[in-house]
């Protein structure tokens, strides 16, 4: 009997009758058979495959091409934004400092502010220490820190 396709020589078939031979040669042929329609049915899924990829990939370039589109048209209203509002700044500006010049008062002024705010920011608060008249506040201060750490 024909169980290994592989085992098969002509040295086997000679010792074959002619009954076991038409019996080995039928079920080659069912099984070329079954064989040829999975292949059959294989390139048939294969093609499907191929056309339904061909097809995700002209929806895929038609979206590329509507969002460069979309890309331009922004960019493009981006640019005029920007051509319109630099002229109006720098027509604001200009403007502005015909109209108003900074005197020497008040950059002192600024000046004065910004460092009254930055000493406000350097303000130690400690609650529940005793404060006597004429203690180390620097020495005070550092005891505390290092009995928190």
């Amino acid at each position: 009997k024909c169980t290994d396709w592989r085992k098969v020589n002509s040295a086997v078939l000679t010792k074959l009758t002619k009954a076991q031979l038409v019996e080995c040669l039928n079920e080659a042929i069912i099984a070329v058979g079954l064989g040829q329609e999975s292949l059959e049915d294989a390139v048939a899924d294969y093609g499907g495959l191929l056309e339904n990829q061909v097809r995700l990939q002209a929806r895929v370039i038609n979206r590329d091409e509507e969002l460069l589109k979309c890309k331009n048209e922004q960019l493009e209203a981006i640019q005029s934004t920007v051509k319109s509002e630099l002229k109006s700044y720098s027509e604001v500006t200009k403007k502005g400092l015909e109209e108003r010049a900074i005197t020497a008062q008040q950059v002192k002024m600024a000046v004065k502010t910004a460092v009254k705010e930055d000493d406000r920011s350097r303000n130690l608060m400690m609650f529940g220490v005793p404060e006597t008249a004429a203690e180390d506040l620097e020495s005070k201060a550092a005891e505390v820190f290092e009995q928190l750490e």
